[in-house]
């Protein structure tokens, strides 16, 4: 069962991401991803019942395709002919030729594969890390472990984003603008609680919200600092609250 939904995860994101992959190399019609899922799910499920390997999309064998001048979806098609054409008739030969050569070759294609504008790119927006640690992890250690590490530390990135709340607050004559932004979850209601209490005491605070999303741990959250606002003698102007 285990070795099955990995091959499952790891099947499905790889034929996606060889979808988006290969549109960027053609100016053909873009590929349907709920199309491309249903067609392996349909595949694999034939494949298993007689007793064939897993089925996905090969980003070395699409690129290859591009490469040669494939315009049409006939190409992936008679793609699978030669291959099982010189599997059947060629197979002494291909057992000649030297494994080194093969992984030489597959080698070069995932190279340049490999785009240093864009690992530029992840870095701006700050998942370098990410990329570089599934890079390094698939191709000196474990695919799967790869990947799935990949998974995990993109997790751990958003859940890291979830739990920040930012507050700006400034003077607005003889009274206080707070403005909350940001995705408000009970994630984030510590830090939203920490950064309101720092709020100057005693004052008149006009409390702003530019956010994007907010459950109800956060506007419990909102409206507890509001109360404990008041107490301790200050005055919050938002109604909505």
């Amino acid at each position: 069962m285990q070795a099955a939904l990995a091959l499952t995860l790891v099947a499905s994101a790889e034929s996606l991401l060889c979808a988006v992959a290969t549109d960027q190399l053609h100016r053909g019609p873009r590929a349907e991803l709920n199309r491309e899922l249903l067609a392996q799910g349909v595949g694999n499920a034939v494949s298993g019942l007689l007793g064939g390997l897993p089925i996905t999309s090969v980003i070395v064998l699409s690129s290859a395709n591009i490469a040669a001048g494939a315009a049409t979806r006939w190409s992936a098609l008679l793609h699978g002919v030669w291959v099982a054409l010189f599997a059947v008739a060629g197979a002494k030969v291909l057992g000649l030729l030297p494994l080194a050569a093969l992984a030489a070759l597959l080698v070069h294609v995932g190279v340049n594969l490999v785009k240093v504008k864009e690992y530029r790119r992840t870095a701006v927006h700050g998942e370098a890390s990410v990329y570089a640690v599934t890079l390094l992890e698939v191709v000196f250690i474990y695919l799967l472990r790869g990947i799935g590490l990949g998974f995990g530390l993109a997790l751990l990135r958003l859940l890291r984003h979830a739990t920040v709340a930012e507050v700006e607050v400034r003077e607005a004559g003889d009274a206080l603008v707070a403005v909350v932004k940001g995705r408000l979850s009970f994630l984030s209601v510590p830090a939203l609680t920490q950064q309101l209490q720092a709020i100057a005491p005693r004052r008149t605070v006009e409390l702003r919200r530019e956010v994007e999303q907010m459950d109800h741990a956060a506007v419990e959250a909102l409206r507890g600092r509001r109360v404990g606002y008041e107490n301790e003698g200050g005055r919050v102007v938002n109604a909505s609250l």
